[in-house]
């Protein structure tokens, strides 16, 4: 998932070429920018990796931190700054689709191509509140039903079903369908083989992302705790079973080593143990009460603090 959502840009590749005033000088221009992004990107994932090992990995790295008011206040920010944006991709979706059923955008209460709307005996707006309220009804629903399987699985499961679509295989299945006949024998043996390569890749992102959703400690449908996928590592890094055995209060950064501390509950059983799943919460140690245990270790851990109680 992570190899796939690395080329996940090219899936707007089409609308950057659209707003181009010269669409010929795409290549030129991807060259260019790559040549200078790529080392980059190469050299930030190898340092991540350096100094975080997993853990860098999933939708939020500070999750490692401990739940101060510090990192309350930049995930707020960051859930305005960084999620609003997704929202253009949604509103994208759905004009495309009401007008499709012939629902214009810019009627309200008062239908202006009777011949055309699907939905005649509907207001527009009236229309266009249910329909957008439904999708997103249906999406805190599945949201809601799949809490138990991590998120940075259903994360892996998006990137191999949709990203690897649009950056892997469609966009050389498309332009063999648009320009087969002129297409020389070697230049149709390589689109072929590279649409191949990218329909293994996604099945072998949806295979793992479906293991790992097999090994989660969830007790079905409904039923994971909301701290599933807003659990702060950090919050058990102690080297011991109190506040006082916990000296530098540096979360996932701590040096402590020993039962309950970060290194013990996660680091361990990930990197030196070589169980790379337990780095999500569920996997391999989850929170009982006010309390941690790891069944991979069998410790039953006190956290250095109390946890919220569940939403």
């Amino acid at each position: 998932a992570n190899l796939i959502f690395t080329f996940g840009v090219k899936n707007v590749m089409p609308e950057m070429i659209r707003e181009m005033s010269e669409p010929l000088d795409m290549h030129k221009a991807w060259m260019t920018a790559n040549s200078v992004a790529m080392p980059m990107y190469t050299a930030v994932g190898f340092l991540g990796f350096w100094a975080f090992g997993i853990f860098n990995q999933g939708a939020n790295f500070f999750l490692n931190f401990k739940d101060s008011h510090a990192t309350r206040v930049y995930l707020t920010f960051a859930a305005a700054a960084g999620y609003l944006p997704i929202v253009y991709g949604q509103i994208c979706l759905f004009l495309k689709i009401e007008l499709r059923l012939g629902v214009l955008p810019t009627d309200w209460l008062q239908i202006s191509n009777p011949g055309t709307n699907r939905f005649p005996s509907i207001p527009p707006v009236l229309f266009r509140f249910l329909f957008r309220l439904g999708i997103a009804a249906t999406y805190v629903f599945v949201a809601e039903a799949l809490l138990g399987v991590g998120l940075q699985n259903i994360v892996s499961l998006v990137g191999a079903l949709a990203i690897a679509a649009f950056s892997f295989y469609l966009p050389w299945v498309i332009y063999m369908k648009l320009f087969w006949r002129e297409m020389t024998q070697v230049r149709k043996a390589i689109y072929v083989s590279w649409t191949l390569f990218g329909l293994l890749l996604s099945a072998g992102g949806i295979w793992f992302s479906g293991e790992a959703m097999s090994h989660m400690d969830s007790d079905g449908l409904f039923r994971a705790p909301c701290a599933m996928n807003a659990f702060f590592m950090g919050k058990f890094s102690v080297a011991g079973h109190s506040p006082s055995d916990d000296p530098d209060g540096n979360g996932g950064y701590s040096s402590n080593v020993g039962p309950g501390s970060f290194h013990d509950t996660f680091y361990k059983l990930s990197c030196v143990e070589g169980r790379i799943g337990c780095s999500q919460y569920g996997a391999c140690c989850q929170v009982e009460g006010d309390r941690i245990r790891c069944p991979l270790s069998n410790e039953l851990l006190q956290p250095t603090m109390h946890l919220p109680p569940e939403l």
